[in-house]
């Protein structure tokens, strides 16, 4: 850095001062301590973030200012605009409806094209699901808790008690299997027994007695002498 290429150089030592802490001599060095500008040439001053409300609750789609917000206005049901004056956020619940999300989107454009306050006509529209806000959002509410929305999760008591039927009865299926490592000798020894049968028995036939009757001896004829 260029303060690091000056120190303990020609007897210089640099150190580092924070606004506010500046000693005399600072001030004695620049002619003295006078009003200076907190913004750099063409930067726009912070202004307080906005909140509103977009929803379809009363039958037609309607966006509403919340004065005061915090972190507990952002219903889950619904979509909410965060305006930082440098940027539009648009807060999607996990609740709302696909009507919310498509106008509440064409909203912010009407929003940021037809401001009239001085702000940059490209400024970004940001859109962000509800449970995964980034700090750029999450600062603009006081003591943010990462674990709300998880806190207030709404929980099926019938479909818990279906989930721990199906977790049990699975379970117990388990219990009853064989075990791996015995189906897989099981597998082995059929295999085996497949590929090398054991030699057939062999066994001599004995002769079985001939059931035929036994011949009649020839007939001897004399010739007549």
């Amino acid at each position: 850095t260029l303060a690091g290429s000056y120190n303990n150089t020609g007897g210089r030592e640099v150190v580092s001062v924070a606004e506010g802490d500046e000693p005399e001599e600072f001030w004695a060095a620049l002619g003295g301590k006078q009003q200076y500008p907190s913004l750099s040439p063409g930067e726009a001053p912070p202004k307080d973030p906005r909140l509103f409300a977009a929803s379809t609750a009363t039958g037609a789609f309607k966006v509403e200012e919340v004065d005061n917000f915090d972190q507990s206005d952002l219903n889950d049901e619904d979509v909410f605009l965060l305006d930082t004056y440098t940027q539009l956020f648009v807060w999607i619940g996990s609740q709302s409806t696909q009507q919310e999300k498509d106008q509440a989107m064409e909203f912010a454009q009407r929003y940021v094209t037809e401001a009239d306050d001085g702000r940059d006509p490209d400024l970004p529209i940001i859109r962000i699901a509800a449970g995964d806000e980034p700090a750029m959002f999450s600062c603009h509410f006081h003591a943010w808790d990462a674990e709300y929305f998880s806190k207030r999760a709404f929980t099926d008591p019938y479909q818990a008690k279906l989930d721990a039927l199906n977790a049990a009865n699975a379970e117990k299926r388990n219990a009853t299997s064989p075990a791996p490592s015995q189906l897989k000798k099981t597998n082995s020894v059929h295999l085996e027994a497949a590929i090398n049968p054991p030699p057939a028995a062999s066994f001599a036939a004995a002769e079985e007695p001939s059931l035929a009757p036994a011949a009649a001896p020839a007939k001897v004829y004399a010739a007549a002498s």
